[in-house]
């Protein structure tokens, strides 16, 4: 998820003040303290420019918890295995019917 504070945090890590930012971007001021305050949704295009400004990766203002992805992946893996045990339970009963017909057709 987008974090803002985290342009803020890089901006003083490499010495720079955030009016820096904003006359190098070519932003309006108001625009940009919006864009990286606690509701701030910029464009990419943005983004990318303040990136370049840092130097650093877009992907750093962003916010992963690597832990949760991992347990989503988890739960996929697990729900794949149950769907395809399924698949194979079905696969089953449609045999056993397929002989219960065959066995009924030689009947008559």
């Amino acid at each position: 998820m987008y974090n803002g504070q985290r342009i803020k945090d890089l901006a003083i890590k490499k010495g720079m003040l955030l009016k820096d930012i904003v006359t190098k971007a070519d932003l309006i001021e108001s625009s940009f303290y919006q864009m990286i305050g606690p509701k701030g949704n910029p464009k990419a295009s943005n983004l990318e420019m303040i990136a370049n400004i840092l130097e650093c990766s877009i992907d750093d203002f962003f916010d992963r918890d690597f832990n949760k992805m991992e347990l989503n992946d988890k739960e996929l893996k697990i729900s794949f295995d149950l769907q395809a045990k399924e698949i194979d339970h079905l696969k089953q009963l449609v045999e056993e019917k397929e002989r219960t017909i065959q066995i009924l057709m030689n009947k008559k």
